[in-house]
């Protein structure tokens, strides 16, 4: 009786293990024939620079894009491929197999009709506009007008004393454009992007990110774009933003005027300049300015979901010094430094 108890129990677990097999070997054969999670007929995969087809794996299944990536790596590995991805943007068929997949990931051809554009983090929408149009993928007057006529995103408040309602919005990065691509499908692709570091970026802070603050976010992150000039440093300055704004000081900051003015570069401001009128001016306006400077990048917007804990309320940057700034707490120490620099630039130009 114990040996036919012990065959059941057997029997069972071959059975179990046969199920688990055959579901494994079905699961796995699903991943092969169509590895893509969408709802869509096509979708836009975009290859960094310097990526790998594993960590390019990883960052798609962490964004939801394809089935099991253990699966995928398991046919790599059943089929000895060491794959070297060529960087771009690839827009896919929803129902393409496994091996179409990868052999349009690493062939050149299809990217033959592609135009690689580069954003710098700060641009504005003006000097976005010139650097697409300088693409070739439309006109300067093109771009404007779609931005200014493109549906808007629902946590983007619509002002009508914004210069664009989408400044900020338009995330910096190296992107790939299919040559046929108009105004409108560029603004697609670049605020697609932005909705995925923003979900990156609650995943890295543990922040959730709700709909009615990504504004003030990203109004503060261009700030911080355009002040800071080392990475370390924006955590301070998007707590001196903080601490300003909670004092009911003015910010005054220049990089808000110089929007207004159109400075894009190392110009220096007159008192004239400081007195524009404008909702932008926060040397004339309290609080944050009525949109954003420019287009933030992720360590800006991170910086403002991770402020430095400090009391600091001035900065000024400091002469030959690569960028780094002075903090203070109090005017008089910031005046002060603000003396000695000027002087300091004042007898490197005699």
């Amino acid at each position: 009786m114990k040996s036919i108890h012990l065959k059941k129990i057997l029997l069972v677990i071959i059975g179990i293990l046969l199920i688990s097999i055959i579901g494994m070997f079905i699961a796995y054969n699903n991943v092969v024939k169509r590895p893509l999670k969408t709802d869509s007929d096509k979708i836009t995969i975009e290859v960094n620079e310097g990526e790998g087809f594993y960590n390019l794996l990883d960052r798609l299944y962490s964004e939801g894009v394809i089935k099991n990536k253990t699966l995928i790596k398991v046919n790599l590995k059943l089929t000895n491929q060491n794959l070297k991805i060529i960087p771009g943007s690839y827009e896919v068929e929803s129902d393409v197999t496994l091996k179409e997949l990868i052999k349009m990931l690493t062939t050149e051809d299809f990217l033959k009709n592609q135009v690689k554009v580069t954003i710098k983090e700060g641009y504005t929408i003006d000097t976005i506009a010139d650097v697409i149009a300088e693409s070739g993928i439309c006109t300067r007057d093109e771009f404007i007008n779609e931005i200014k006529n493109y549906p808007l995103p629902d946590y983007v408040k619509v002002d009508s004393n914004k210069k664009y309602n989408l400044e900020g919005y338009l995330f910096p990065d190296t992107y790939f454009f299919d040559k046929n691509f108009d105004a409108k499908s560029v603004i697609k692709v670049m605020l697609d992007n932005f909705d995925k570091k923003l979900s990156k970026l609650e995943k890295e802070t543990g922040k959730k990110i709700n709909k009615d603050e990504i504004e003030s976010i990203v109004i503060k992150a261009s700030l911080v774009e355009k002040e800071a000039r080392l990475d370390e440093e924006r955590p301070m300055i998007a707590s001196v933003i903080n601490n300003r704004i909670s004092k009911g000081m003015k910010l005054e900051f220049c990089s808000t005027v110089n929007y207004v003015i159109g400075y894009e570069g190392n110009e220096i401001l007159s008192y004239n300049d400081l007195k524009v009128e404008s909702p932008y001016n926060t040397y004339k306006n309290a609080g944050l300015p009525v949109g954003a400077v420019g287009s933030p990048g992720y360590n800006s917007i991170k910086a403002v979901l991770e402020p430095a804990d400090t009391n600091y309320l001035y900065f000024v940057l400091l002469y030959g010094e690569n960028g780094k700034h002075h903090f203070s707490t109090n005017y008089e120490e910031h005046e002060r430094v603000n003396i000695e620099q000027n002087k300091k630039r004042g007898s490197a130009s005699n």
